[in-house]
């Protein structure tokens, strides 16, 4: 090829990589521009729905099948990539659709977070022995405010799971009740309780402490037979 012709060839790359770039950026600003004005609202509610719908119930899944097998192997090399995949699966299954479902810009009600909790747990222990139920007391039309939203419904969730994998209990229960302007979760278990000093540092308790001190909730421990933690949310009139 001669120098002319592989200048031609090079400036050719050079204008194609230059409307590349320029055509990129205008779908990046279009893009940007339809998501500013629909992904708080209407783009944000249909995707978490379509991710419970699909993605969700097949990660739920995946974490009960992985840990019925995991029950069944006794090659700890086995056992290990079956945690890792439990793990992953609900990290994604706990995080990414509370996260969508989160930056609605509507009020979301407390009867909301109920049926997220529910849909979470039905899932979760769909292939499980386990018996767990979400309950909330009739009436209640009250309103989260939707800063506290995700870290309050990470963290029910982040406990609902360690119960499936570390309580050893028979039932599960989640009560939604409130009491003047605060919403009260009250995640309960029957199972072999836990020491509170040892479970200090544990990343559950941690990223509880880290939620709530963003999300300003309180929250209390007690484990006797079984185990209960009680949040307690500061909730708005809409």
């Amino acid at each position: 090829m001669s120098i002319t012709s592989a200048l031609f060839v090079f400036l050719g790359l050079v204008i194609f990589n230059v409307l590349g770039i320029i055509l990129y950026h205008r779908y990046r600003l279009r893009k940007e521009q339809k998501l500013k004005a629909n992904l708080r609202s209407e783009l944000g509610r249909d995707f978490s729905h379509d991710f419970h719908d699909e993605v969700g119930s097949h990660l739920a899944k995946i974490i009960g099948m992985a840990g019925s097998l995991r029950l069944k192997l006794d090659a700890p090399d086995q056992i290990q990539y079956l945690d890792k995949i439990i793990q992953s699966a609900q990290s994604m299954f706990s995080g990414f659709g509370a996260l969508v479902w989160s930056i609605q810009s509507e009020p979301i009600s407390c009867q909301d977070v109920h049926l997220e909790i529910s849909d979470f747990g039905n899932k979760l222990f769909d292939a499980s022995p386990i018996s767990f139920k979400a309950s909330i007391e009739k009436g209640v039309v009250r309103y989260m405010y939707n800063t506290s939203v995700r870290d309050v419904t990470l963290s029910v969730k982040e406990l609902i799971t360690n119960a499936l994998k570390h309580s050893q209990a028979k039932h599960i229960t989640v009560d939604f009740t409130v009491l003047q302007d605060t919403l009260h979760i009250k995640v309960s278990d029957d199972g072999s309780g836990f020491s509170l000093t040892k479970i200090q540092s544990s990343g559950g308790l941690v990223n509880l402490k880290k939620r709530s001190e963003r999300s300003d909730f309180a929250y209390t421990i007690e484990s006797s037979k079984g185990s209960t933690f009680s949040l307690s949310i500061p909730i708005e009139h809409v």
